[in-house]
């Protein structure tokens, strides 16, 4: 497969593309028609896993897919809703990196960013049953969010993939986006053994 970096903002994210990632959104499209689409009444923000027949299908099409250990049991589609804000987290009990490809952004209102790992020293940590994410848990956006700054923030765009470092603190927030946002999310069976940079030399080369 060939790949195309559109930017490089190590150790936060890159945006690229690749041979057939454009055939991986339109998958992930149409297994959000069948299955998500279709509910009357959504949560403000969904992790809808993919079954693995499918997971390992779009996997076939992934750059880097067999490299990176990437796990087919854990192909989701994330799914954000209308001004909803997720506070700063770092995803898993141990995942230092991650794969978006972006399957439905409709504008450019909605700003993932990313913090120094130091500004939360001592916070107490929410572990979040469902998916074991380190977040933030007396976080007040309302008084916070203009009080600590981002070192980083990135606005994703339709159809890019991004190779995203999951072990820094970010937020995403679509407060101010009418529009529904879907992602899909893959991550790794190495774990804490593959950080980004690990991950950016093996796509990459560097």
């Amino acid at each position: 497969m060939q790949f195309e970096i559109i930017e490089d903002c190590s150790p936060y994210f890159i945006r690229y593309t690749h041979t057939g990632s454009d055939e991986v959104i339109e998958r992930c499209k149409e297994e959000k028609s069948l299955y998500l689409d279709s509910s009357s009444k959504k949560l403000k923000f969904i992790n809808y896993r993919l079954p693995e027949p499918t997971g390992i299908e779009i996997l076939n099409k992934v750059y880097g897919a067999k490299e990176l250990s990437l796990i087919s049991k854990r192909v989701s589609l994330f799914v954000t809703q209308p001004q909803y804000y997720y506070r700063p987290h770092r995803d898993g009990l141990a995942v230092p990196m991650g794969i978006n490809y972006n399957v439905d952004i409709i504008d450019n209102k909605c700003v993932t960013s990313w913090y120094d790992n130091n500004a939360f020293i001592g916070r107490p940590i929410d572990n979040l049953p469902s998916n074991t994410s380190r977040e933030i848990a007396d976080y007040n956006r309302r008084l916070e969010k203009d009080t600590i700054k981002p070192v980083k923030s990135m606005t994703a765009k339709q159809g890019e993939v991004v190779l995203f470092n999951t072990d820094l603190f970010h937020d995403v927030d679509n407060t101010n986006s009418p529009n529904e946002r879907t992602i899909l999310t893959l991550r790794s069976s190495l774990f804490e053994k593959l950080n980004f940079m690990q991950a950016r030399k093996i796509l990459f080369g560097y």
